[in-house]
């Protein structure tokens, strides 16, 4: 039902379910999955680190979800964990896509930030 509810932009309403969803069977990682995505699209990013890590202590292979965890560390300004995050995903998929972006995105940012301090 979570899904159901996302795809209609109900937020709360996914949150609800997938929160039921884990109760029910604590061990289904989308649940937690879904819930990161969940606050994700709210801007509670807080909360999808706390659900991702969940996730990926019962999924430690899922490189979508550690590039989710370093756009979140990212818009937390962690950037250093965001970075961390970022290699990870590469670790498990070396061509992942969005954390090769996201990863150079943001060592170019810092390299900005670097210069002008100079």
């Amino acid at each position: 039902m979570g899904v159901v509810y996302d795809n209609l932009d109900k937020n709360d309403i996914a949150i609800d379910y997938y929160k039921k969803a884990i109760i029910l069977d604590p061990k289904y990682a989308l649940s937690y999955y879904n819930l990161g995505l969940q606050y994700a699209k709210k801007e509670e990013y807080i909360e999808a680190v706390n659900y991702y890590k969940q996730y990926i202590e019962l999924n430690p292979n899922n490189a979508n979800v550690y590039n989710n965890l370093g756009m979140a560390y990212n818009a937390l300004n962690n950037f250093n964990e965001a970075i961390n995050s970022y290699k990870k995903a590469l670790e498990v998929n070396s061509e992942h896509e969005g954390a090769l972006a996201n990863l150079k995105k943001l060592e170019e940012d810092e390299n900005e930030l670097l210069n002008a301090k100079k």
